[in-house]
């Protein structure tokens, strides 16, 4: 049996059921769900931060607004193009977010009220989304920013 054949021949909420009996029988825990959120906009402000590193750096002053398309590198100068993704880069970019407004009181509701949180996000490796998982352990201990907090 491929996987394929495994994938046609059980619907995808019976799988799902499964994964999560068993999570909860390995953590001991009775979660109602596993709940995945993505970090940019979603629960941190991450736009207005990289738009202040741009502009710091290329004497410009773009606002939120004015990024209105996924190809950032073309809403830049074009001195400045493709680099505008190196921004990511900038040290302290990710740990000093804002949370988006009632992010926080959200994520807490949930956790008390039995559901397992993860924050998901994607960057190519050294951008600073690693920044806390490699000097901090879990970026969710950090009290330095928005998200300290207690969820677990």
């Amino acid at each position: 049996m491929t996987i394929k054949d495994f994938n046609q021949q059980i619907p995808y909420h019976v799988l799902a059921e499964q994964y999560l009996r068993l999570y909860n029988q390995l953590k001991g825990k009775d979660f109602k769900a596993i709940l995945l959120f993505d970090l940019d906009e979603v629960l941190a402000l991450l736009m207005q931060d990289w738009a202040d590193v741009y502009n710091f750096h290329y004497d410009d002053n773009k606002k939120v607004e004015d990024f209105d398309k996924w190809e950032t590198d073309q809403i830049v100068k074009p001195e400045c193009g493709m680099k505008v993704y190196d921004f990511l880069k900038h040290p302290g970019l990710f740990r000093y977010l804002k949370p988006t407004p009632h992010s926080q009181e959200v994520m807490q509701r949930l956790v008390d009220n039995d559901y397992e949180i993860f924050i998901v996000s994607d960057s190519p490796t050294g951008h600073s989304h690693c920044e806390g998982i490699e000097t901090l352990g879990n970026p969710a201990d950090d009290k330095r920013n928005g998200f300290g907090n207690n969820f677990r």
